[in-house]
């Protein structure tokens, strides 16, 4: 997370944007840091979710049992995702 995080809420959180979109931030890894403060105001603003992805975010058994859909996506394809 860390400043770069915190640079791209305080952005989410400004007035004039499109408050009325849910935003999606999914925190992959940690290399930028492990931490970041969230402005209230983006809190209270803006339709906001914040889930975290990586090895700890499922289980070994979850990612192995989606596997062979992934692969069988990526063999006909560019891999399409919602």
């Amino acid at each position: 997370m860390g400043p770069v995080t915190e640079a791209a809420f305080a952005a989410l959180g400004r007035s004039g944007e499109d408050t009325e979109a849910n935003t999606a931030y999914v925190w992959i890894g940690s290399l930028a840091g492990l931490e970041a403060s969230l402005p209230a105001d983006l809190l209270r603003g803006r339709r906001i979710r914040i889930t975290g992805s990586g090895v700890g975010s499922r289980s070994a058994g979850e990612t192995l049992a989606e596997a062979p859909e992934v692969m069988a996506r990526f063999a006909v394809g560019p891999l399409q995702l919602p």
